[in-house]
């Protein structure tokens, strides 16, 4: 480049770490990712300390271990005190050990307002945020300042198509580049953001239907332990019928993969 060379100014939407960075602008690029941190990723954090998280692509196998599903119990009337004290602290000690119904709430309710904004209704495909997705790939971009597109402009444009042809709401965004800055020493390609992002998108909508789900298995636990402690000792003569418990549920909670319509005469 000669000295005579003129560079033209960039706009608001020009991308790529600038050799410096003015007060004002360093402030708005910080005021920026806090945003992000706090509206976007804060609400992964909560998920991660309960035991879900996005897999990576070498760890499609944990795609659905969510530590807050509990397992079917498979009580019996019990035939001495001692079993069926054993059967209740068994169920017990599994509730005790889930993560509180408190803490799965609070993170519920933080993704549905990153997903479906301050109502956090989950009516319909969840918000997508075209101007936000610009912002997010421009701190995507400038994350690599040793390491830049070729043509950031034509990158940034390109990858902002896709995802608004996508319709992708912002917190899957901001999620995949987030864990392509922590994975990539390079700038990802279009397609490897976008297949991050479909994978963020996917571990959304299981991680929201594992919460309902756990609440529901929480019913049946409960009710399980219940009818153990009023249960009878086993007798050869009279026997009760095995677990006399119903739960009105809209679905079987034990099978994600098959729902059922009204009551569940245990599940």
């Amino acid at each position: 480049m000669t000295a005579s060379t003129q560079v033209a100014p960039r706009d608001d939407r020009a991308v790529g770490a600038r050799d410096t960075m003015s007060p004002g602008r360093a402030k708005s690029v910080a005021s920026m990712m806090a945003r992000i941190q706090e509206q976007y990723l804060r609400p992964f954090r909560m998920l991660e300390t309960l035991g879900a998280r996005v897999p990576t692509e070498a760890d499609e196998t944990v795609r659905g271990n969510f530590l807050f599903y509990l397992q079917r119990p498979q009580p019996h009337q019990p035939w001495t005190e001692e079993q069926r004290q054993q059967q209740i602290a068994k169920l017990q000690l599994a509730l005790d050990e889930a993560p509180p119904v408190g803490a799965l709430q609070e993170a519920y309710d933080r993704t549905l307002v990153a997903l479906y904004g301050a109502k956090g209704m989950p009516f319909g495909k969840p918000q997508a945020n075209p101007a936000q997705n610009r912002l997010i790939v421009g701190v995507l971009i400038d994350s690599f300042p040793n390491a830049r597109p070729h043509d950031p402009e034509t990158y940034l444009e390109a990858l902002v198509a896709e995802l608004a042809a996508g319709e992708y709401p912002a917190m899957a965004v901001a999620k995949a580049c987030n864990m392509l800055v922590r994975s990539s020493k390079f700038v990802p390609s279009v397609a490897e953001v976008v297949q991050t992002v479909e994978r963020v998108v996917a571990f959304l909508e299981r991680v929201t239907h594992a919460y309902e789900r756990h609440l529901d298995q929480r019913k049946v636990y409960e009710a399980t332990i219940a009818w153990l402690r009023e249960a009878q000792l086993y007798d050869r003569e009279n026997p009760q019928p095995e677990p006399p418990i119903k739960v009105e549920l809209d679905c079987d909670p034990f099978n994600p993969g098959r729902s059922a319509t009204g009551r569940v005469n245990w599940v």
